[in-house]
């Protein structure tokens, strides 16, 4: 073989083994990459947790709230039923109170009127009889 060969040869080999560590060097750094990429990706788990971990408190804490708006529904509930029952009673009760004292004081009234005309009568006699008198 001529030497002339043997050098090409031997720039091919060079060329190639550079080749070669600048793949290697590529494959570390893909390597790192990937590293970082599992990092990353176990951290996102670890949020991912925590995210339905926090969901789960907020699923727990609505029905909390659902069960607490219940408990203030059957209240209101009971409030009404107890103004229906109750309050409205004893407002029937005064109006009906109500119109006998009206009831009263109509009788008082008529009443009133039959003293005023009996003593307008009274009053009419004894000046008469005082005119008379004299």
């Amino acid at each position: 073989m001529s030497e002339g060969l043997l050098q090409e040869i031997l720039q091919e080999l060079k060329g190639m083994r550079t080749e070669l560590t600048d793949v290697k060097s590529e494959m570390v750094n893909v390597k790192n990459e990937m590293t970082v990429v599992k990092s990353e990706m176990a951290d996102m788990r670890s949020e991912m947790t925590g995210m339905k971990t926090e969901m789960t408190n907020v699923k727990s804490e609505l029905g909390s709230l659902n069960q607490r708006v219940g408990s203030l529904e059957a209240g209101q509930q009971k409030l009404a039923m107890k103004i229906e029952n109750e309050v409205i009673d004893k407002i029937r009760a005064l109006f009906d109170d109500r119109e006998m004292q009206n009831h009263r004081l109509d009788r008082i009234d008529v009443k009133l009127e039959n003293i005023i005309v009996d003593l307008s009568y009274l009053v009419t006699k004894v000046s008469r009889l005082e005119k008379v008198a004299k």
